[in-house]
């Protein structure tokens, strides 16, 4: 069986699936009459025709990154009166653009990147100007941000942050990460032009606070970033909530 493999990546993405009259909105992952909808334009198939063979084909979807919802307006006009619309988009793909592991190893400025989306599609350059205004945003503070690490601590753990971070993001987020001060060592990606899951920078964890691969627990959200801890002869577990890497923790 052929399979066809899509890396959707934009900075604003719109899936909608049941938007009625002024309220459009939009689906958590790409729909599959989107994804048709894309491919029957890639083959040069017309509004007109026929595309039921594109119909039949099975769809599965892999989440990278969940996208942060976004409301915008839009005025519609009509010959006697005026009216405003609501549109949601996704703010997501801006995160998986190949362009934004640039930034976190520290080889772009955040005025390069932007320059960067909008070459790349000036079409939308309002939408990537709102969505890079935005961006400090994405960074959310949880329940257990600032108690984790000291609890970790209170329990005989020495705790390390390694993580893919521009210097963007830590200047306009920094209220919102009370755990860096906290752990007893960080390395931020941007500081070492390297990134995760690239093989050096794990090594350069180990190099930095003399830390033995085989002592440490890795959590992350990314599979592809456990996968180069395990690479690199750590222990590693997909982060999925505070909970689960609690236990994660206690049945070491």
């Amino acid at each position: 069986m052929s399979t066809l493999l899509l890396r959707l990546a934009g900075p604003l993405q719109s899936w909608g699936t049941d938007s009625k009259f002024e309220v459009r909105r939009t689906e958590n992952e790409p729909s599959k009459s989107g994804v048709i909808g894309l491919v029957a334009a890639a083959l040069g198939i017309r509004r007109n025709e026929e595309i039921s063979e594109l119909n039949s084909l099975r769809m599965g979807v892999r989440v990278d990154q969940e996208g942060k919802l976004m409301r915008d307006f839009h005025t519609a006009h009509s010959e006697k009166n005026s009216y405003i619309t609501t549109r949601y988009y996704l703010a997501d793909a801006v995160f998986l653009n190949d362009d934004w592991n640039e930034i976190d190893r520290g080889v772009l400025t955040k005025e390069e990147l932007l320059a960067r989306f909008i070459e790349n599609d000036p079409g939308i350059e309002k939408e990537i100007y709102m969505v890079m205004e935005n961006i400090n945003g994405t960074v959310g503070e949880y329940p257990y941000t600032s108690t984790w690490v000291p609890k970790l601590k209170s329990m005989g753990y020495r705790v390390y942050l390694l993580s893919n971070f521009s210097d963007q993001q830590l200047h306009d987020s920094r209220e919102k990460l009370p755990f860096i001060d906290q752990a007893d060592g960080v390395l931020l990606s941007f500081r070492y032009k390297m990134i995760k899951p690239d093989d050096a920078i794990y090594q350069k964890l180990f190099e930095l606070f003399s830390l033995k691969p085989e002592e440490c627990l890795f959590f992350d959200d990314k599979q592809e970033n456990i996968d180069g801890a395990v690479r690199n002869k750590m222990n590693g577990h997909v982060f999925t909530s505070y909970e689960d890497a609690m236990n994660t923790i206690k049945n070491m």
